[in-house]
């Protein structure tokens, strides 16, 4: 039994002593190849197989040699005997032909055997000048030479092996080859690629010991001895995916427009360079050529709808589109909507007239003309849309006739329309409902009236004690909404006096009314002065709608424990805490409600009752005397056992 258990113990060290040592040493493998090679798609399948498997800190580059001259001069200055073969670690050790996956493990495990005092850290990212890559060296030796090699890959490669597939981490060139030598500290390298510039690329970085001299005298090499330079430290550095470019117009026509002829003018901008334009009028013409052309104008359109279209191509060939439908609207423009409405009957004279336009006027060549005359002002909402104020008397059938021309000349034809005013209105009006009614008063005061109210108020509002304020008035002057200009704690009295009327100049039966503005506080809480159990909640509700943050911030519990702020709704919390002690103390500092009114700070006791632990456990670990039992025990098993 205990040399299972030594046993036991021996795997698990080894375990984690190999884990350890897989992690701490990377391997390299130049994979020369060719698309003609028969043999050498299953050894692509075989070190992609291992490197996507991640059981070991392993990098493999696909050499192609018929398809980069780079990758051939790799080959050759190898010495490879033929294809395919792997070169781990600048030749450390070297695996001719097809073989299996064991063998391949095999030379990763060998070259992992081997020390070494140099650390490289790589970041590789787009600039405007290319894909640019920054190397620290950190050299653990008195001096070093070596030389340092700045691989480009693509990942997925469009050339194909000898059965249609796809190279894996393909080599495309070197961002860097150079020798070079440093003391012991730190050294860094930069280095610019320019040439085909894709998202599908990654840089691994390999530095290569140049102090070494080894000559081989295996076959099949022993005919081909050759310097080897080992590999000390490698590693990948992966750049961030470049974003398409940002494309905005400058000038555009409106939605609708009056003119046949239409300009658009545009700009684009890149992280990384310059952006090139085409564009197109949809149905009008086709794409035009990629240029820096940045304005387009189209004349004498037919009326209807268009769609103007405008891509965007950076120097990695990412296209951006963007669109803008308008319509070319050359019709005269008319009258849509009026109020009153022709003919109407009973409209209050005081009430504005509205009218209402197909197309954007132009508002100082508007004529109005009223029959009988009466004296009127004009106020524009917006440049399809009228008000008339106008002085109107009781019981009078009005004419209205309108001319005028759209902001792009196009002359409407006149349109009238007629009305009847009212009867005068000589009913008083009240105060169907306000609120704070007699209650907390939070963020304003609202008064609906039976009536449309005079919306001038002199003497009409009083407020005891006097407290500064402010008004609007909203659904046609039926609803008064009053705001304090400071929120003060006390009882109020508010009044409506006499002063205030309705348009027709009916005064206002006096209406009172009374609210209050009070400190917020915590008025439930399911947790004070009582037991919890281990990982019960606590609830506390406060009086008034609270400022989350600030309430988030003054919780402090005591002794110091690990809890969770969950939010009910504004008024209540539920405190979520992981309790290892029997007894806390929890305060609440610094609260305000949600109208920075503050409150009282607030302290409670609570007690979470743990369960007992059994002697041979307490202080967290097994007594002496429980030891002494095991190991009494495991000698009587071992000798009943002799």
């Amino acid at each position: 039994m205990m040399k299972k258990l030594f046993l036991f113990l021996f795997i698990s060290f080894a375990f984690i002593f190999l884990i350890k040592s897989v992690n701490s040493t990377p391997v390299l493998c130049e994979y020369i190849t060719t698309t003609s090679c028969q043999a050498c798609p299953p050894v692509s399948e075989t070190l992609y197989d291992i490197y996507s498997s991640h059981d070991y800190p392993f990098y493999y580059i696909s050499m192609v040699t018929d398809k980069n001259k780079e990758a051939e001069d790799t080959g050759r200055q190898y010495n490879i005997f033929g294809y395919p073969t792997a070169v781990f670690n600048g030749g450390y050790v070297v695996v001719f032909g097809k073989h299996e996956r064991a063998e391949y493990i095999n030379a990763i495990e060998k070259c992992m055997e081997r020390e070494s005092k140099i650390i490289i850290q790589a970041n590789s990212y787009w600039s405007r000048e290319g894909l640019s890559i920054d190397v620290n060296i950190t050299n653990q030796y008195d001096s070093y030479f070596g030389r340092l090699k700045i691989y480009v890959v693509e990942p997925v490669s469009n050339w194909r092996d000898y059965n249609g597939n796809k190279f894996k981490y393909a080599f495309i060139g070197y961002a860097m080859d150079k020798n070079f030598s440093m003391k012991k500290g730190k050294e860094s390298f930069h280095a610019l690629w320019k040439a085909n510039m894709t998202d599908n690329m990654l840089v691994i970085v390999a530095v290569f010991n140049g102090n070494e001299e080894i000559r081989y005298s295996d076959p099949p090499f022993n005919k081909h001895s050759f310097k080897a330079h080992f590999l000390d430290a490698v590693v990948a550095s992966k750049p961030k995916k470049d974003m398409p470019p940002s494309l905005y117009f400058i000038e555009k026509p409106e939605d609708i427009t009056g003119y046949k002829n239409v300009t658009f003018k545009w700009n684009g901008s890149d992280d990384h360079g310059n952006v090139l334009f085409s564009y197109k009028l949809e149905g009008y013409e086709e794409w035009h050529d990629w240029s820096n052309i940045r304005e387009a104008k189209y004349e004498n359109l037919k009326d209807g709808s268009y769609v103007f279209k405008l891509r965007g191509k950076d120097n990695m060939g990412q296209i951006k589109t963007i669109s803008y439908s308008f319509k070319v609207d050359t019709s005269k423009p008319y009258v849509i909507y009026t109020h009153p409405k022709n003919n109407e009957k009973d409209f209050p004279p005081y009430e504005a007239i509205i009218i209402k336009f197909s197309h954007p006027m132009n508002k100082n060549i508007i004529k109005i003309k009223f029959e009988p005359n009466a004296t009127y002002s004009v106020i524009w909402k917006n440049s399809r849309e009228m008000q008339i104020h106008a002085n109107l008397k009781y019981e009078t059938i009005y004419s209205i006739s309108i001319s005028g021309e759209r902001k792009s000349g196009q002359k409407m034809d006149e349109y009238s329309f007629s009305f009847q005013t009212s009867p005068p209105d000589i009913t008083q009006p009240e105060v169907k409902e306000a609120k704070p009614f007699y209650e907390e008063y939070y963020n304003g005061i609202y008064i609906k009236f039976s009536k449309p109210m005079d919306r001038v108020i002199i003497k009409g509002i009083e407020i005891t004690p006097y407290m500064p304020y402010t008004y609007q008035w909203k659904e046609n002057d039926t609803l008064l909404i009053i705001k304090l200009r400071y929120i003060l704690l006390g009882n109020y009295k508010l009044k409506l006096t006499e002063y205030m009327q309705d348009k027709y100049g009916n005064k206002l039966k006096p209406f009172e009314m009374e609210f209050y503005i009070t400190k917020p506080k915590v008025v439930a809480n399911t947790a004070e002065n009582s037991n919890l159990l281990m990982n019960e909640p606590i609830e506390i509700t406060f009086s008034h709608p609270m400022n989350k943050t600030s309430v988030e911030k003054g919780i402090e519990i005591h002794p110091d424990c690990n809890f969770s702020i969950k939010w009910i709704n504004n008024r209540t919390i539920k405190i979520i805490g992981k309790w290892k002690y029997e007894g806390y103390r929890m305060e609440i500092k610094n609260a305000k409600d949600d109208r920075n009114i503050s409150m009282e700070n607030y302290s409670f006791s609570f007690y979470v009752p743990l369960p007992a632990s059994p002697p041979s456990m307490q202080n967290g670990m097994p007594s002496f005397a429980i030891y002494m039992v095991i190991l009494s025990i495991l000698f009587i098993i071992m000798r009943k056992r002799k």
